[in-house]
């Protein structure tokens, strides 16, 4: 599907706009939805199945941009955006020389990724699935997770298929908003043969400044 075919089929169920995020690479001009908060009354009147988290871009998601926009060197890799919502992290990785699968288990969160990851000049695969019981065949050298480990419910399932599919040696990233809820995940990581290097990146978005975690693990 060519770019403008991903903006027509958007564009039929939404209205958008240009957010744009500046990170150390340079500025990423990304589509999005105009008024995420349409989409809340739409959940509250039963048309949607589940709480739009894909359409909008959240601060951990800017705080890996920034991380791996600084540090990532993913020269010819094979790099997974987990939860790639709006494909933002993704992008980022692209930029430090990535080969990009995108995942997603809403669909139309993969039309923005992908619209948005041609929009800035990169390329990638689009995958539709569900982390907690899918297993894509393949193995990665970097997994990207953003903003996907508030509920300590998922910390096993999430940490199984990462360990399915990262290479020996291969690193994750983790993001979030610096939860309570995430304090003990730092060893928790360590409990599971993971080595850990810690990060912090303040993110200000519309005026609220948030301090955002991130975790760089690597499994052997």
């Amino acid at each position: 599907m060519d770019r403008q075919d991903l903006r027509t089929r958007i564009e039929q169920k939404y209205q958008t706009t240009t957010q744009q995020i500046t990170i150390p690479t340079g500025l990423l001009e990304m589509t999005v939805v105009e008024d995420s908060g349409l989409l809340l009354n739409q959940l509250k009147s039963t048309k949607l199945l589940t709480f739009p988290y894909w359409a909008t871009i959240w601060q951990a998601g800017i705080g890996l941009a920034h991380h791996l926009a600084t540090v990532g060197n993913f020269s010819g890799l094979s790099v997974l955006d987990l939860g790639c919502g709006m494909g933002l992290a993704g992008i980022a990785a692209c930029q430090q020389g990535g080969r990009l699968c995108f995942s997603d288990w809403i669909a139309d969160a993969l039309l923005f990724a992908q619209y948005n990851t041609l929009r800035n000049g990169y390329d990638g695969t689009f995958v539709q699935m569900d982390w907690s019981f899918s297993c894509l065949g393949h193995k990665f050298s970097a997994i990207l997770a953003s903003d996907v480990i508030y509920e300590r419910q998922n910390w096993e399932p999430m940490l199984s298929f990462v360990k399915a599919h990262l290479v020996f040696g291969g690193r994750v990233f983790f993001s979030e908003p610096a939860r309570k809820n995430a304090n003990d995940f730092p060893d928790y990581l360590i409990d599971r043969g993971f080595q850990l290097s810690r990060y912090f990146y303040p993110v200000e978005v519309d005026g609220r400044l948030s301090k955002i975690s991130i975790y760089e693990a690597r499994y052997k």
